[in-house]
């Protein structure tokens, strides 16, 4: 089932899954937050931890991130993958 959905993406092949794969969260509003951590690293270390933890997580993946990456709920986790692998 979990391949059947990738297929749905146009991964087909293990190499593929490795290219794309990003990681495997809880929600999607913690993949979020890991991914631009990861991605702007110097500058969310600048943030005030106050506006850091003030951040809609949900709601940047809903508005920005959703349209680069994509997410396979299986198992009761999130799996992100980016759709430019």
């Amino acid at each position: 089932q979990f391949m059947e959905e990738l297929d749905d993406y146009g991964i087909t092949e293990i190499s593929q899954l490795e290219d794309a794969y990003v990681g495997c969260y809880r929600d999607e509003a913690t993949g979020c937050e890991d991914l631009m951590s990861d991605i702007y690293s110097s500058e969310m270390d600048a943030l005030p931890t106050w506006v850091h933890n003030a951040i809609d997580w949900e709601l940047v993946w809903h508005q920005s991130l959703r349209y680069d990456y994509f997410t396979v709920y299986f198992d009761s986790e999130h799996y992100f993958f980016s759709q430019n692998f």
